[in-house]
Order: structure tokens, then sequence, then C-alpha cells
């Protein structure tokens, strides 16, 4: 068996993630899939500054879900596509990530996919969450990432404000030319009646053999996490990848700049998987982040490191185990442990 199978089991999840609408697009007429990933885990919480917190907990690798997703051909290329897929928590069947979660809070979206590309309207994933966890070893955990961690998740201080998806968002996928493609979304204030503005992102992603390059720029003017000292936010980021069949090594890029409390950002991640035989890989990476403020005027140094074991049972089923290390530089040491399961359906 060659190297590069090795990758297809632990990649199985991560294409399950990002590319359902994708896949139906090809499927027969009428055609609708019930998808989703469960994943709960044990361990020990306790980031930079807190207290240790012990839990059976829902998405460590993968933040649990399910979902519809359908296409329909209509002639000439084009198909009609919807997605509704909802997040729940494993460990009390709640629904949504938090309580504040609408019911379909993943994706609710509508469209049409084309030989010029493709077009959805309604709730969807922005472009700053799929690209940075494109080059994370750890495949986007919220949980077990130092970059994800860093970038997406409150309790480890979080850089990128803003949810992970966007309402009354319309999002266009360009088809793939030479390598390239191309993503833009657009979205509508989803604070009614308040004075946010509107949301807007767009990403280059290049891909040519083993090799993979992407970047972002993302404005976020509504959404949660801006206040009144933080209203609007910029975020740039770059990342690359490349499979030597041994190993995959990635690094990254990211930059953050608060309206008002000026509050900037440069994170900086490095990481590699490494297949052990054909069902298994270790995972590892580092995150720093600067921080500097000028309201108050303060400057803080961010530092996260992690590594961890998967173990592909079957096809769609994996066993994982991570350790974290977390430091603030004006607070106490943290860290976390954690063991868990995740099934892809």
């Amino acid at each position: 068996m060659s190297m590069k199978l090795r990758w297809v089991a632990p990649a199985a999840a991560m294409v399950m993630i990002s590319s359902h609408v994708s896949a139906q697009s090809a499927s027969a007429p009428g055609s609708v899939t019930m998808y989703g990933i469960l994943d709960t885990f044990v361990g020990a919480y306790r980031p930079s500054g807190t207290k240790t917190a012990y839990e059976l907990g829902s998405g460590g690798m993968t933040t649990s879900f399910w979902g519809i997703s359908g296409s329909e051909d209509i002639g000439g290329g084009w198909h009609a596509i919807f997605a509704l897929s909802s997040f729940f928590r494993m460990n009390n069947g709640a629904v949504g990530r938090a309580s504040i979660d609408p019911f379909f809070s993943r994706d609710a979206y509508v469209g049409a996919d084309s030989p010029y590309g493709r077009i959805t309207f309604g709730r969807q994933e922005n472009q700053s969450f799929r690209i940075t966890s494109l080059f994370d070893p750890f495949g986007g955990s919220t949980m077990f990432s130092p970059l994800m961690d860093q970038l997406w998740t409150p309790d480890f201080n979080r850089l990128i404000q803003g949810d992970t998806r966007w309402s009354n968002a319309i999002g266009y996928v360009s088809p793939k030319m030479y390598g390239v493609t191309v993503r833009g979304i657009f979205g509508f204030n989803q604070q009614t009646g308040t004075s946010g503005g509107n949301n807007v992102g767009t990403s280059v992603d290049y891909t040519v053999g083993s090799f993979e390059a992407a970047g972002l720029f993302q404005r976020t003017n509504s959404g949660p996490g801006l206040t009144a000292q933080g209203p609007s936010q910029s975020v740039y980021f770059g990342g690359a990848s490349y499979d030597f069949g041994v190993a995959k090594l990635m690094g990254s890029y990211a930059h953050t700049d608060t309206s008002v409390s000026q509050l900037v950002t440069n994170t900086y991640s490095v990481g590699f998987a490494i297949p052990i035989g054909v069902y298994s890989r270790i995972n590892a990476s580092f995150a720093t982040t600067k921080e500097h403020a000028s309201t108050p005027a303060s400057d803080i140094r961010h530092t996260t490191a992690g590594i961890g074991y998967d173990y592909y049972l079957s096809k769609r089923t994996d066993v994982y185990a991570s350790l974290l290390y977390d430091k603030l530089s004006n607070k106490s040491t943290g860290g976390v442990v954690g063991a868990g399961i995740r099934h892809s359906f």
C-alpha cells in the first residue's frame, strides 16, 4: 500500500465536514443525504489562568452535528442544492454549541451548482473558520488544537470575533482552474435594528500535487464577540502545507486588527501529522501570539502547544487522545488532557 493511502482514513472525517454539499452536486437527480459526526470525550480542562474542570464533553476533535443535504439536476449542468444541519452536544443532548444557537446553527441554505461556480443563500460557514482549520494537524478542533484554541475558543482568549457561521449570507465558490479556487461571502447585518454593519470575506486556495496554500481577508462588523470597545475587526490569514508521504507539514500566519480598542494580534503556527501504519497518526502543533492594545496599553504573549494520537477503528470511527499546554504571559499555566471517540455517518 502506498504512503498516500495512509491519509485516506484520517482524512475521512474532514472530507465529510467540508464537502457534503459538493459531493451531492454530482449525485443522482433529486438525491437527499443524511450525514453527521458524533464526538465525545472525557478529560481535564484548564485554560491559562483558570481552575481545572473535569468533564465528559462534546466535540473534542469535531463539534458534533447532524444534517441533510440534497441536489436536483435542473439541466444545462446546473443543480439546485440545499443543506440543513445542526450542532448539538453529545454529553447532554442539547441543541447547538451553546444555548444561544438557533436550531439549524451549522447550515441553513439553498443555492445552485453550475459550470460557473456555486452560489448559496442563508446561514453558512464563513471563510475564516474553513481556512484556519485547513492548515491545522488537529483538523479544526477547538478543544485540542493550539491554533484553533487561540483563534476561536473564548476560554482561550479568542482572537477572531464573530461566529464561525454567518446568517443572512450570500456565498460563492468558483470552479477550480489551474489549481486555484476563489471563495467569497457577504453577510448582511445579523442583528437587525443595531448599528453594526455587514460582514465580508474572501479567500483564494491553490493546490498542486502535494502542495497547498491559501490566503484570506475578512471584515467583521456584526456578530458575537464584538463590543463597543471593539465594534469591528479585520482578519488576514495565510497558510501552506506539503505532504511528504512520511509526514505532512503545515504552517500559518494570522493577523487581526480590532477598531477602537486598537487591539492588534499576530499569530504564528507550525505543525505536522505523521502516519503510523495505515490507520493511525500522530498530530502535533505549536502556536504563539503577540497581542498589543493601545487602550489600555498592554502587551501579552500567548503560547500553546499540543500533541495527540488518532487511531481509526474503521473508515468512519476513530479514537483519540491529546495533551495541550497553554500559557498567557500574564496568567498561570494551563492545559487540557483528554481522550474520546468520534463516529461519522
